[in-house]
């Protein structure tokens, strides 16, 4: 997913790329350090291991609601599995188009739910794996709501939906609860729901629009 979202990003020498909900820093450090690399993260102990891991990169501890840069800060914006705990896809929209440069990129996967999901289900992903506060996406399709994006969805729960009974098993994506480990169930429930159609797994590619 990484390679894949890095690659519709189409990265050049020496742009300011910025990684919201950055977690540990696994992607920012995989881009290599042609780039001036920025990581946004709310939770400091991820940070922590980040900053460790990777020394040469801006790492920032703020809210992807109300990012702590200047307009106009970023060439390119990379946010990996980590939209749907943002308290609103909207307000990250408008964030994210406010700190793009003319030109600028947003590249990002996000997980969406169905009407029908089982709520049980969402349940267990939430105390499993964060905060998850918008499951079903009240505030309509991303294209809709990506203020001052031209924002392109691609579908592709059929390419990443395997990928659950190979981490967790059959017999966990089948029913979660046998999982000890709260994570574990939390992703167990993922696969769940993928499995019963109700998981949709998007990338999206938005463009800032020209003024």
């Amino acid at each position: 997913m990484n390679e894949e979202l890095v690659r519709r990003a189409a990265l050049g020498p020496g742009m300011a790329v910025l990684d919201v909900g950055c977690g540990i820093g696994g992607t920012l450090a995989a881009i290599g350090a042609d780039f001036a690399r920025t990581g946004l993260n709310i939770g400091d102990d991820q940070l922590a291991v980040a900053r460790r891991s990777v020394p040469d990169v801006n790492w920032v501890h703020g809210d992807a609601m109300a990012m702590p840069f200047d307009d106009g800060s970023f060439d390119r914006i990379l946010c990996i599995e980590a939209a749907f705990h943002f308290p609103s896809r909207r307000g990250f929209f408008e964030e994210a188009a406010r700190v793009l440069r003319p030109g600028g990129r947003l590249v990002m996967s996000d997980l969406l739910v169905g009407a029908g999901g089982p709520p049980d289900l969402v349940a267990l992903v939430t105390s499993g794996l964060g905060p998850w506060p918008d499951p079903y996406g009240s505030e309509g399709p991303l294209e809709q709501i990506a203020s001052g994006l031209d924002l392109e969805v691609e579908d592709v729960t059929a390419l990443v939906a395997p990928s659950f009974a190979v981490l967790m098993g059959e017999e966990a994506v089948a029913d979660p609860l046998i999982c000890a480990d709260g994570g574990d169930r939390g992703t167990a429930a993922l696969g769940s729901l993928c499995a019963g159609g109700w998981l949709s797994i998007v990338y999206a590619t938005g463009q800032l629009k020209t003024p």
